[in-house]
C-alpha cells in the first residue's frame, strides 16, 4: 500500500518543482534585471529554500524506495542542485542560477550557509532530548574512552595521503587540518537515524553520540589551536607555538566541561523555570531560545555550536517536559533537517568525480582515515562489554563526517591554511564517510538485538503486554488509560508512529504506550513497572465501574498485585501526605465496613476532609466494586471524591487480622485508606503505588505490623526506620503464620 502512494506523490512533487521553476520566466516578463539588491536576494532566499524542501521530499523517497536513508539521497540531491552543477546554470531573472557559486570561501550563499548552522542546532538539540541523561552519564568514561581511540587512528589516517603521496611536511597547516577533519564526528547523521528507529536511549546510541560530540570538540579545539598559532609555525617560533596552544585548550576544554555539568545539575531548576509560563508552546520556544544563545556562545568563544544545543538538550532529556518540547518543535525540526542535509550536498564539487588523479588521491584519503578510525572506536568498544554487533554499531555510528568536519575546511580554506585540492579532498572524506558508513550504520541500528553483552542497567526497557478480545475493547482500554495518566498530571507526547506511540512524563516516571488491533503494550524502566501494572489495574476496574458489560472480559486482578512495586519507584515524596492524627495502632472495626468507617472518621476529625458522608460512600462503594485487598495481608481502600480538596491518607494495623476478600485468602492486617479529589490533577495513583512499595516485602510487612505508636509507624513510612527493640511484642495470633516465601 505504502509502495503504490509513492507513484503519485514523486509526480505531485516533480510537477510542483516544475511549476516552481517557471516562476522566473513568468517573473521575467516585468523587465526586471537589476542589480543584486535585496528585494533580489530575499526572493532568491525564498525560492532556494521552497525548492531545497520539495527536493529533499523527492529525494528522500527515491532513496528509501532503493533501500537507502533519506538522508543520503537529500545529500545526493543538494550536490546536482548546488552550485558546482545545477544550481549555476542561468534562468531568467537568475543569470547567475538559483545557487550560483560563492567567492568567500562557501560554496553557498552565506544566508543560506545560516540555514545550514541553524538547521544543525535545532536538529541536535531536539537529538538531545531524546537522549537518555542516565545511561549518558553511565557511559561517559567508554564514550570518552572510545573516542580518544577514534581521533588517535582517525588523525594518523586522516595525514597518510598528504605526507606520504602528496609530499606535504606533518606540522603544514593543511596536513593538520586533514588529521583534524578525519577526528570529527557527525552528531547530525546518527541523531537523526537513532531518533528514526527509536534507538536514541541504548548503549551504543549513548556512547555514539557521547564520542561524536567529544571528538567534534576537540576537533574544533585544534582547528583553534592551528588557526592562531598559524603564524607560529610559518616563522619557525615553536615555543611560542606550544605556550599559545596549550592555553587555548586548557581555557576551552574547560569551559565545554564546565558547561556541560551545571547544565546537567541545574536541568531541574532550569525545567521548572520553563513551567512556570504554563503554555507548551511559549516554554518550549524559550528552550529552543537557550539552545540557540548556547549555541551561538560555544561558537563565539571557539567552540562547535552544535555541542552548546547538545548539552542543553541532553540535560531537559531527563525532565518531565522533554517530550513535550519534542513534539512542540517537531514541525520546526521537520522544516530544517532538509535545509541541513541538503545544503551539505551542496558543498561538494561534483566536477571532481570527473578527474582520476583526484578520485584515486580523495578516494584513498577517505579510505585510510575511515578504517583507521573504525579500528580505533571498536578497539576500546570491544574492551567495554559491547558484543560484536555493538562494537560495529559505534565503530560506523562515529564514521560519518558531517557538519564540524565541513566547518573545518571551509574554515581552512577561507584563512589560506590549505589550497584548493586539498579542501576537496577533506569534501571527498567527508562525503565517502556519509555514503558508506550511514547505510551500514542504519542496517545495523535495525535490529532489536542487545549490543552489550551484559545487561546495563537502566537501558534494557521492560515490555508489559495486556491482551483483550478484540479491537473495540482495545480501543477503549487504551483511550481510558490515556485519561487516567492525564488526569494524573502527566505531560503528553504522541509520536507519528505506526501505529501511535504515546508516551507520558511527569518528574522521574516515564513510559510509553502502544496499542494494535488486539493489545497494549507498556514500555518503561524495570523501576517503572510498577507503577504502569497500578494504572492497568486502577484503569480496568474504572471502566468495570463505568460500563457493566466489560465486567466479562477481564479481571483486573490479572494485571498483578500492588506488592510487587518496588520502593520509591513514583519519584514522590510521601511526608505532605501523611498525619500523625491520622493513623490507627491498632483498629477497633470488627468488619469491612466498620473499619473503613473508623480510617475515614479519623479522617474527618484531623480535619483533613470536607465532607465526610461523601467520602465514606463513595470508598464503600469502590470497595463493592471491586476488593482492595491485596495479597499477604494489605489493604488500599481509597476513591476519588468530592468530599475532599486534597489527597488524604489513613492509616490502621489489624493486629489479629480481619477478612477483606483478599485473592490469597489471607486475614488483612495492614490497612491504607486513601481519598483523592475527582476533579483535580493530583498524583493518586503515584501514592498508591508508593505506599505498596513501602510493605513490598515480608520483612518490611511484618516490621510495620509489629510497630506500636502512631510516631514509630509515621517514621518508618517517611524514612524506613524501625523502632530498636531486643524482642517484637507478643501478638494474639503470629503475623509470621502468614509469610509468604520471599519475592
Amino acid at each position: 500500500m505504502v509502495g503504490n502512494n509513492r507513484g503519485p506523490r514523486i509526480l505531485f512533487i516533480a510537477a510542483t518543482l516544475a511549476v516552481i521553476g517557471a516562476i522566473p520566466v513568468f517573473a521575467a516578463a516585468n523587465g526586471h534585471h537589476g542589480p543584486a539588491d535585496f528585494p533580489h536576494e530575499l526572493a532568491r532566499l525564498a525560492i532556494e529554500l521552497g525548492i531545497i524542501l520539495f527536493v529533499a521530499r523527492l529525494a528522500g523517497l527515491v532513496a528509501r524506495r532503493i533501500h537507502l536513508p533519506g538522508l543520503v539521497g537529500e545529500i545526493i540531491a543538494g550536490a546536482l542542485i548546488g552550485p558546482y552543477a545545477l544550481g549555476s546554470v542561468g534562468v531568467p531573472y537568475f543569470a547567475d542560477g538559483l545557487f550560483p557559486l560563492q567567492a568567500e570561501g562557501l560554496a553557498v550563499s552565506l544566508p543560506l550557509f545560516g540555514f545550514l548552522a541553524i538547521a544543525a542546532i535545532v536538529h541536535v538539540f531536539v537529538a538531545g532530548l531524546e537522549s537518555n541523561t542516565t545511561l549518558f552519564l553511565k557511559m561517559s568514561i567508554t564514550g570518552v574512552i572510545t573516542a580518544i581511540g577514534g581521533m588517535i587512528f582517525g588523525f594518523i589516517g586522516g595525514i597518510i595521503v598528504p605526507v606520504f603521496f602528496l609530499d606535504m611536511s606533518l606540522l603544514e597547516p593543511g596536513t593538520l587540518l586533514l588529521g583534524i577533519l578525519s577526528i570529527s564526528a557527525s552528531v547530525g547523521i546518527p541523531a537523526r537515524l537513532l531518533a528514526e528507529k527509536h534507538r536514541m536511549d541504548t548503549p551504543e546510541a549513548v556512547t555514539v553520540m557521547g564520542s561524536a560530540m567529544f571528538q567534534s570538540g576537540i576537533a574544533i579545539l585544534l582547528l583553534a589551536v592551528v588557526l592562531g598559532s598559524a603564524a607560529a609555525f610559518e616563522g619557525g617560533e615553536q615555543a611560542v607555538f606550544r605556550e599559545q596552544a596549550a592555553t587555548l585548550a586548557v581555557r576551552a576544554f574547560a569551559l565545554w566541561a564546565i558547561v556541560g555539568v551545571v547544565a546537567i545539575l541545574g536541568a531541574r531548576y532550569l525545567s521548572s523555570f520553563l513551567k512556570s509560563f504554563k503554555s507548551p508552546v511559549v516554554f518550549s520556544m524559550l528552550a529552543l531560545a537557550l539552545a540557540l544563545v548556547l549555541s551561538g556562545a560555544f561558537e563565539a568563544m571557539g567552540l562547535a555550536a552544535v555541542i552548546g544545543a547538545y548539552i542543553l538538550g541532553l540535560s531537559l532529556s531527563k525532565t518531565d517536559i522533554s517530550y513535550v518540547i519534542q513534539q512542540q518543535l517537531h514541525p520546526l525540526n521537520a522544516f530544517f533537517v532538509p535545509i541541513l542535509f541538503v545544503v551539505t550536498g551542496m558543498l561538494f564539487d561534483v566536477r571532481l568525480l570527473a578527474d582520476p588523479q583526484f578520485l584515486v588521491l580523495g578516494l584513498s584519503a577517505a579510505f585510510f582515515s575511515s578504517i583507521f578510525k573504525l579500528f580505533g572506536t571498536t578497539t576500546p568498544a570491544f574492551w567495554a562489554n559491547f558484543n560484536r554487533r555493538g562494537v560495529l554499531r559505534i565503530g560506523f555510528g562515529l564514521m560519518p563526517r558531517e557538519e564540524t568536519a565541513l566547518v573545518i575546511a571551509a574554515v581552512g580554506l577561507a584563512a589560506g591554511l590549505m589550497d584548493e585540492s586539498v579542501f576537496r579532498i577533506g569534501v571527498l572524506m567527508v562525503l565517502f564517510s556519509i555514503l558508506v558508513g550511514t547505510p551500514i550504520y542504519s542496517k545495523l541500528t535495525s535490529g532489536k538485538e542487545r549490543g552489550t553483552r551484559e545487561p546495563v542497567r537502566g537501558a534494557e526497557p521492560m515490555t508489559l503486554p495486556f491482551h483483550f478480545p478484540n479491537a473495540e475493547v482495545t480501543r477503549l482500554v487504551a483511550s481510558a488509560v490515556i485519561d487516567a495518566v492525564r488526569a494524573e498530571d502527566f505531560f503528553f507526547f504522541r509520536m507519528h508512529t505506526s501505529p501511535p506511540t504515546y508516551q507520558f512524563r511527569r518528574d522521574r516516571v516515564f513510559f510509553s504506550l502502544r496499542h494494535d488491533e488486539t493489545s497494549i503494550e507498556f514500555t518503561s524502566d524495570p523501576e517503572d513497572a510498577g507503577y504502569v501494572r497500578t494504572l492497568m489495574h486502577e484503569t480496568l476496574v474504572q471502566i468495570r465501574t463505568t460500563i457493566a458489560g466489560l465486567t466479562e472480559i477481564t479481571d483486573p486482578s490479572n494485571v498483578g498485585t500492588l506488592t510487587g512495586i518496588e520502593p520509591e519507584t513514583s519519584g514522590l515524596v510521601l511526608s505532605p501526605y501523611l498525619d500523625i492524627r491520622c493513623i490507627i495502632p491498632r483498629l477497633k472495626g470488627k468488619s469491612k465496613k466498620a473499619v473503613i468507617t473508623e480510617l475515614v472518621d479519623v479522617l474527618a476529625n484531623a480535619g483533613r476532609i470536607q465532607d465526610r458522608d461523601t467520602v465514606l460512600e463513595d470508598v464503600l462503594a469502590r470497595e463493592q466494586e471491586f476488593s482492595t485487598a491485596m495479597s499477604y495481608g494489605i489493604a488500599f481502600p481509597h476513591a476519588r471524591t468530592k468530599g475532599t480538596k486534597e489527597i488524604s491518607i489513613a492509616i490502621g494495623l489489624l493486629p489479629t487480622g480481619l477478612s477483606f476478600g483478599s485473592q490469597d485468602k489471607l486475614p488483612t492486617r495492614i490497612v491504607f485508606l486513601i481519598a483523592s479529589p475527582q476533579r483535580r490533577a493530583v498524583p493518586h495513583l503515584q501514592v498508591l503505588s508508593n505506599l505498596a512499595g513501602k510493605v513490598k516485602d515480608a520483612e518490611s510487612r511484618l516490621a510495620l505490623q509489629n510497630l506500636e505508636t502512631p510516631e514509630e509507624i509515621l517514621r518508618f513510612l517517611k524514612f524506613g526506620v524501625k523502632p530498636n527493640r531486643k524482642k517484637a511484642p507478643a501478638r494474639a495470633e503470629p503475623y509470621t503464620a502468614y509469610l509468604p516465601p520471599p519475592m
